[in-house]
């Protein structure tokens, strides 16, 4: 049987404040956003986090192992499961479902403004 959490807002800008804290000192992160059910129905199964890595500072190689490091480290942070997105390799539609969320981090906002242009042009 699936878990489901429910939080309050005081919970919820917690959580977003924690994140926050977490991606700014990233650096191999271009952006990142926290998506999904947190954000937007009263139960969610876990934190959606969309993050999009910096090809210039770590290999596409790297990657999951990066992920499995940040989910490491949030675990001692978050109470809450937390599921990841590479949003750069992933589908459309999901890419735009990540952006539309709350906005974590940004390092690269050139880099942010021409993605968002490239997936929202229609």
């Amino acid at each position: 049987m699936e878990t489901y959490h429910r939080v309050n807002e005081m919970e919820k800008s917690k959580v977003l404040f924690d994140l926050r804290r977490f991606f700014e000192i990233i650096d191999n992160v271009s952006f990142s956003y926290l998506f999904g059910d947190f954000l937007f129905a009263h139960f969610f199964k876990y934190l959606n986090l969309g993050i999009y890595f910096d090809d210039n500072k770590i290999s596409i190689q790297e990657w999951n192992s990066e992920i499995e490091s940040y989910k490491t480290k949030l675990k001692e942070i978050l109470l809450y499961p937390i599921e990841f997105l590479i949003i750069n390799t992933a589908p459309l539609e999901l890419q735009v479902d990540a952006v539309r969320g709350s906005s974590l981090s940004c390092t690269d906002e050139e880099e942010r403004t021409r993605f968002l242009k490239e997936i929202l042009k229609d």
